[in-house]
């Protein structure tokens, strides 16, 4: 949660933004194209999100946990577990991401870097990724 003086401003004298409480439709930007996926994060650190980039079978929910770093700016690592075609778990998939909320509250950017671990916690050779993220805020409206 942003720490806020008496009159809802943070430090950069800007109105008051959060992460908590909020839905985010992100759109990740790579060479595999840009999957939407839905994400909440909650005032106790954590996160959870569910990946149009898998199909459901292979293991498309994700969780992970967050802490914030200074005004609008936080650190989120993402994680998942990854499964073949018959069900078997295979690798653990690993997202560290710094995300920056804009001063209206309504959208975010963030670089991120990803890796798949073999279930001894390796990285996959070939399985490294990075990119950027921009996310906007769902309203009920």
């Amino acid at each position: 949660m942003v720490r806020t003086d008496i009159t809802g401003h943070d430090r950069d004298n800007r109105c008051a933004v959060t992460l908590t409480g909020q839905a985010w439709a992100s759109c990740f930007t790579t060479a595999q194209g840009k999957p939407l996926a839905p994400k909440t994060q909650s005032a106790a650190g954590t996160e959870m999100m569910l990946s149009r980039g898998l199909p459901p079978a292979l293991g498309n929910v994700c969780v992970g946990i967050w802490k914030q770093l200074g005004p609008r700016t936080f650190k989120l690592k993402h994680m998942a577990w990854n499964w073949d075609a018959n069900g078997n778990f295979v690798s653990v998939f690993v997202m560290d991401v710094t995300l920056r909320i804009d001063r209206h509250g309504t959208k975010y950017t963030c670089t991120y870097s990803a890796n798949n671990l073999t279930l001894s916690g390796t990285p996959i050779a070939g399985e490294h990724f990075e990119g950027n993220v921009r996310g906007t805020k769902i309203t009920v409206d």
